[in-house]
């Protein structure tokens, strides 16, 4: 099947016909991961026809205006999933590698706004497809335990060491939020030893918006249904980007895993209940946010992360990372700077 992208800002105002691919024919291009870090495999399959056209189709020829970049993606096995990981490495900067962790329904072709603001600004990205989201194996957005998570991020960590420069940040959009904060909660000590210096979380899970009436649903429903036709809402003042999402993204779910919805009430349980960190977050949040419950779930990291610092937008929605041209630069701005900000 042959996909044509309507760019959304910042791609191309025109359709563009970037070859014919799908889930299937990219990754079968792909090497494993480790095996591309060095040595004649280094970057193998980067132009391979349906590799290139999905790179294309989502604007991730990040080579093409980054020149001292090289680009990596490939394969990871990890707690039985088959995880596709990118990394975006500077060849000639010193400002370090962020680790940028994607939301619920997302994968790493949307964030190209996000991944292109860290490499105009110096930095390295490595990024991945969670399970079952993207080129990454799975059952389609769906998730038996939360700490699936945790065993996927870890071992990206581990993989990254000696390739990724130094120093690490992280950054989470949604559920790549929930990620690094469950991540930080989870250290005995949480501000000592932890892998990255800087971390950034972007309209943060911890509950989602309607959370109690969520989980009689769910409690109802889990016996008999295993998944529930998406309704795709606006949670980004871009509507070019809304309709992509909706009508032309091939790897956008449709349906919403009940799955998931119980790990994740497992999660929030568990969650709510760690001990506070030390740890100095910067919390970037919309308040046309009608995706996460995020009044309360501010009032949680707080008690948390009592030296977190949160950063409002009043008219941002929950799609931080693909929020209108104007709005985007104004939150992108605040995350770099959130990046630098010395650590406690």
């Amino acid at each position: 099947m042959k996909h044509n992208v309507q760019g959304s800002e910042g791609r191309s105002a025109e359709s563009r016909n970037c070859g014919a691919w799908d889930a299937n024919s990219v990754r079968r291009c792909l090497l494993p991961f480790r095996a591309q870090q060095s040595g004649a495999s280094k970057g193998a399959g980067l132009f391979q026809p349906a590799l290139g056209a999905y790179r294309c189709f989502y604007s991730l020829e990040f080579e093409k205006e980054f020149s001292s970049l090289e680009i990596t993606i490939g394969t990871h096995e990890v707690a039985g999933y088959q995880i596709v990981m990118h990394a975006y490495r500077q060849t000639t900067s010193s400002m370090g590698c962020v680790f940028l962790l994607h939301g619920y329904y997302d994968h790493v072709g949307i964030y190209s706004h996000i991944i292109r603001a860290l490499l105009a600004s110096g930095y390295s990205v490595v990024t991945f497809d969670l399970p079952g989201h993207g080129l990454s194996s799975g059952e389609p957005a769906a998730i038996d335990d939360f700490q699936i998570y945790q065993v996927v991020l870890r071992e990206v960590f581990l993989i990254s060491e000696g390739f990724a420069p130094k120093p690490w940040h992280a950054v989470g959009q949604s559920t790549g939020g929930a990620i690094l904060l469950d991540f930080l909660l989870a250290q005995s000590r949480c501000a000592l030893a932890l892998p990255f210096e800087r971390c950034v979380l972007l309209a943060p899970l911890v509950r989602p918006f309607s959370f109690t009436t969520g989980k009689y649903a769910h409690t109802a429903l889990s016996p008999f249904v295993r998944r529930i036709k998406r309704k795709f809402v606006v949670n980004s003042h871009d509507d070019v980007f809304l309709r992509f999402l909706r009508d032309e993204d091939p790897l956008q779910s449709h349906y919403l895993s009940v799955k998931w919805v119980g790990a994740l009430k497992e999660w929030v349980a568990d969650i709510e209940n760690r001990k506070a960190c030390d740890y100095p977050l910067t919390v970037i949040q919309g308040q046309e946010d009608t995706t996460v419950d995020f009044p309360h779930n501010l009032q949680v990291l707080r008690e948390k992360f009592p030296l977190m610092e949160i950063v409002l937008f009043p008219t941002g929605r929950h799609q931080l990372v693909n929020e209108s041209a104007r709005l985007r630069g104004e939150i992108f701005a605040q995350m770099l700077r959130g990046l630098k900000l010395a650590s406690a």
